[in-house]
């Protein structure tokens, strides 16, 4: 069984960000609380089999960052947020690990087996920061 250690530097208070791509199928207007949000497909894990990737809020803004540092090498992509004291409540359990890149120091990797209402979950309790460049989101009934 593969042991995974969530990182202990990353309080519950943080929040995480993700790129939203310019796509369409990535966000939904929610008739429940009138607001764009993400769509559940810009949470799930890469078709290569890596992990969630995420970007670490408060170390970019504590290395006196903005938001936009975030998805500087993505253009017209937009970014979320998301609690991660919410990502460590979901079941199955999910962990926030830190993997920094050369590209960026602030990286890194939601795991854990992800489920079709993780995506949900996570679509839901995410906040949009930064709209992608589109025309006009999808309606979600």
């Amino acid at each position: 069984m593969l042991l995974i250690e969530d990182n202990i530097n990353v309080a519950d208070e943080d929040r995480l960000l993700r790129r939203i791509p310019n796509n369409p199928n990535m966000l939904k207007f929610d008739q429940s609380t009138q607001t764009v949000r993400p769509s559940s497909a810009a949470f799930k894990d890469r078709t290569d089999g890596r992990e969630l990737s995420v970007t670490l809020e408060k170390q970019l803004l504590e290395d006196g960052n903005v938001h936009e540092y975030a998805i500087r090498n993505f253009e017209g992509f937009g970014l979320a947020a998301i609690g991660v004291k919410f990502v460590r409540s979901l079941k199955p359990a999910q962990f926030v690990i830190a993997d920094p890149t050369p590209d960026d120091p602030y990286h890194a990797l939601i795991v854990g087996d992800k489920k079709n209402r993780t995506f949900k979950e996570l679509s839901k309790a995410s906040t949009l920061l930064i709209k992608p460049a589109l025309e006009k989101p999808t309606d979600i009934s």
